[in-house]
Parts: structure tokens; C-alpha cells; sequence
């Protein structure tokens, strides 16, 4: 997308009014971290990655462009950014997810300017590979959400479709609305959207244009970030994927030391690897017992002053061999420069989490 240096700016303030300090991290794991492969242009920025079932990575590019990205073998050396489609319906893409055996969704926009979308261009389309072992694939739009502030996050949910005759499984997609503060549905099938969950706790406020961001299923519930609350939510769902009759939204942590906080992950323990994009770092939030489930968090790897996580946008576990390793994208801090002028191109990085999992 072509962007005037002045709607750069302000679009850049708006992003991250609250300034990156350090939080706390006298405790902090300190994991190594290592480059996989790294873009070849600075104001570039990777927002978001899914892992295939063969440990491949695929991941979307925001800037400058709207092409989404292959990295074969990424644990092994010489991992290279391989391009795999480019789409021609956007300027830049944000969100993906798995919702099938090697079947993706991606959401996108065009837009004006950074973070700037045109009305009515989100858009949803659908990446699947033939087969698991190679790389053809198909690519079709799913469906264009009118009415959309910006599509981040995504999330699948697969259940029984109790308003269907016959209950058969219904595979849908749960979507972030930043702007527009909501959850958003989408059924795969026929492309049709709806508002799944409208609440306070999924708005942006006056300090941010971001509300909720990070979005994932996990058990009986759907979990999100809020960028502009710093804080982490859940809510219950039923098995059709719809929040449970008279539930109510949860506060699971506030993280008021972290300007922005982005998508995440989860491990096989429950713990959460959350991306704290302009603290440059990645926070592990832990699952504790007791009646305070996540009441703990800690920086894992990275730290404000370095480019080691520069920008760090989302995370994602590898498979197989690469199964301790958690990967992530990278904006190269474009948003919010390391000591206020240096970034550098957007990138993937690999923490290795041997010593803790």
C-alpha cells in the first residue's frame, strides 16, 4: 500500500499512544531467541503466522504488500520466505488460522493508509492444500463482511449446528473486530457472518483504536486480548460455539505494563505465549490452580530496548521436531522504533522453550 509519510505518522501514533517502558523482569526466563528468516525491506511488517501439519510455516504480511509467506523445515538452517500467493483483493492481510486438515482461513483488507481500512473491503478467503506433504493449493474468497472495522485475529470452532435438521458438524470461524469492538462469526460453508458476542470488554476506548485482537478457542471457552484494556478475557461457549445462556464475560488478567498486546498462543499445560508487540517482547501468562485461573505473568523472552522479538505481532508452536520451539512474527518494530529511530525488515524468530516445557 502507498502511504503518505504524514497519514504514516498519525496512523503510527494512534497504534501506540501508550509508551513502551520496561515492565518488571527481574524473574524473566530470558529464552534464547533466534532469527528463521528475515524479509528484505525495513517498513515491512509479518502480522500474524499458522503452522501446517508438516511443521511448514505460513504467514501474512501486512506491509508492503498483501502476500502470504511459506517457510519450509523452519527449525532447520537456511529457512528462507518463500512466496505463495499473492491476493488480489487487499492491500495488506491480518489475521490466519488452521480450521481443517491443512486448510487456512486468512482475513484482509484494502487500505487508505496504516491501519486504515476502506469501508467494506474485510474480507475472508480460504488457502488449502491438496496435500500435506506438497504445495498446491487452492484459493477461494469466502466472503466479504460489510460493515467490518478491521478483521484481526481468527480463531476456528468446530460443533454441532443445532439449528440444522440433521446436526451435522459446522465449521465456523470466530473473528476479532478491533474497531468495531465485537466478535464476529463466520460460517465457512456459506460465507455468512453475524455478531457472535458484543461487550464492553472487546471495545477500543479513546487511548486506542484497538480493542479486542488476539482470539483463540480453547475447551468450553473463547479467550481474546483487549490492546486498548491490556487485559485478557474469556467467556464460555456452548457446543454450537455461541456464548452459554447467561454467561458472563471474565477478567482473567490485567497487564497495565503493557502498551499493546497482541495475539498469542496457548501450550499443552494451558499457559499462555502472548506477543507484547511494543515492549518487543513475548510474556508467558501462566494457568494456575485455584479460583484466580491466570493470575501470573512474566517476560519469557526479548526486551524493549532490543530487536531480538522487534515488533513481535503473534506466536504459534511448531509440530514434530520443532514442538519446544514457539515462533513468531515480527513488524521489525516498525510502529514503535527500539529507542525511538532503529527497526528493521519484518521477520519470523524462534524462542527455544526446551528449558521450560
Amino acid at each position: 500500500m502507498r502511504l503518505t509519510s504524514f497519514a504514516y505518522m498519525i496512523s503510527l501514533a494512534n497504534l501506540a499512544r501508550v509508551e513502551a517502558k520496561p515492565f518488571p523482569q527481574n524473574d524473566g526466563l530470558n529464552l534464547p531467541t533466534h532469527t528463521v528468516a528475515s524479509f528484505n525491506q525495513t517498513g515491512s511488517w509479518f502480522e500474524n503466522l499458522a503452522v501446517r501439519p508438516n511443521g511448514d510455516l505460513l504467514v501474512t504480511m501486512m506491509l508492503p504488500d498483501p502476500t502470504l509467506y511459506h517457510i519450509k523445515s523452519p527449525g532447520s538452517k537456511g529457512a528462507q520466505l518463500i512466496p505463495l500467493y499473492k491476493f488480489p483483493s487487499a492491500t495488506g492481510l491480518v489475521g490466519i488460522t488452521e480450521f481443517g486438515n491443512d486448510k487456512f482461513a486468512v482475513n484482509m483488507h484494502n487500505f487508505s493508509a496504516f491501519v486504515s481500512p476502506v469501508a467494506d473491503t474485510g474480507a475472508v478467503w480460504e488457502i488449502s492444500f491438496a496435500n500435506t506433504h506438497k504445495d498446491d493449493f487452492t484459493a477461494r474468497e469466502v466472503t466479504v463482511i460489510k460493515g467490518a472495522g478491521l478483521l484481526n485475529g481468527m480463531t476456528s470452532f468446530t460443533g454441532k449446528n443445532s439449528k440444522s435438521r440433521e446436526c451435522k458438524a459446522e465449521t465456523s470461524l470466530i473473528v476479532a473486530d478491533s474497531y468495531a469492538g465485537v466478535l464476529r462469526r463466520v460460517n465457512l460453508s456459506t460465507g455468512a457472518d453475524e455478531i457472535l458476542l458484543d461487550a464492553p470488554e472487546l471495545k477500543p476506548t479513546t487511548e486506542s483504536q484497538f480493542g479486542v485482537n488476539g482470539v483463540h478457542v480453547l475447551g468450553n471457552y473463547v479467550y481474546w486480548t483487549n490492546t486498548a484494556l491490556r487485559a485478557l478475557y474469556r467467556i464460555s461457549i456452548n457446543s454450537d460455539g455461541y456464548p452459554s445462556k447467561n454467561a458472563a464475560v471474565e477478567l482473567l488478567l490485567s497487564m497495565p505494563e503493557i502498551s499493546i498486546v497482541d495475539d498469542f498462543t496457548f501450550d499443552r499445560k494451558g499457559n499462555i505465549w502472548a506477543a507484547a508487540s511494543s515492549n518487543n517482547t513475548v510474556l508467558v501468562i501462566y494457568k494456575n490452580g485455584g479460583s484466580k485461573e491466570y493470575s501470573t505473568y512474566k517476560s519469557a523472552a526479548g526486551e524493549v530496548t532490543s530487536l531480538a522479538l522487534g515488533g513481535v505481532t503473534a506466536t504459534a508452536f511448531g509440530k514434530g521436531g520443532d514442538s519446544n520451539t514457539l515462533f513468531a512474527s515480527t513488524s521489525g518494530a516498525t510502529a514503535v522504533p527500539v529507542n525511538g529511530t532503529v527497526t528493521e525488515p519484518a521477520k519470523i524468530a524462534a524462542v527455544d522453550l526446551s528449558s521450560v516445557l
